[in-house]
C-alpha cells in the first residue's frame, strides 16, 4: 500500500494520493484501507518514512562531522529529486518513524566530536535539512520553469 502511494505521488504529485486512489491501486475498497491506516495523514507519514529509508550510511563517516553531514545532504538532494513530493510532505509534517530515527541517530553520530550540546547538534541537523529541502524546492521550481519555456 505504501509503495503504491509513493508510486502515485512520484508520477502525479502528492495531491493525487487519496485513500480512494490507493485503494484502487491495491485492488480494494477505500473503506478497507481504514483498517490499516487511520487517515490520509497517517498514510503520508508512512510514505515519508519509507522514502527516508532510502538513505544509506557509511560507517567510516561516523564522527566525521561536516563530511558525514555533507554525505547525508547529497543523499537527501538525490532522494528529493527522485521523489519531488517529499519537499512538500517533509516540510509540512516532520515524521519520526523508524527510518527517520535511524537517520537522526546516524546524523548525530557524525557530530560526536566537538564541544557542542545535543541541542546544538539537533539544531545543526535541522537547519541543514531545511536548507537542502529549500534548495531542492528552488531547483525543482526552476526546472519546471525551464521546461515550460
Amino acid at each position: 500500500m505504501t509503495a503504491n502511494a509513493i508510486d502515485q505521488a512520484d508520477e502525479h504529485g502528492l495531491s493525487a494520493v487519496t485513500m480512494r486512489s490507493v485503494a484502487q491501486a491495491v485492488g480494494t475498497a477505500p473503506a478497507s484501507l481504514y483498517r490499516v491506516v487511520k487517515s490520509r495523514q497517517e498514510l503520508l507519514e508512512l510514505m515519508v518514512d519509507a522514502v527516508i529509508g532510502e538513505f544509506t550510511y557509511e560507517p567510516s563517516l561516523s564522527g566525521s562531522g561536516p563530511d558525514g553531514l555533507l554525505a547525508l545532504s547529497r543523499q537527501a538532494r538525490a532522494i528529493y529529486l527522485r521523489h519531488p513530493w517529499m519537499v512538500e510532505a517533509h516540510a509540512n509534517q516532520p515524521v519520526l518513524g523508524p527510518h527517520a530515527i535511524t537517520y537522526l541517530d546516524w546524523a548525530l553520530s557524525t557530530l560526536t566530536e566537538g564541544p557542542h550540546s545535543s541541542q546544538d547538534k539537533l539544531e545543526t541537523i535541522g537547519v541543514l535539512s531545511a536548507l537542502v529541502r529549500m534548495l531542492v524546492a528552488n531547483e525543482l521550481e526552476h526546472g519546471r520553469a525551464g521546461r515550460a519555456s
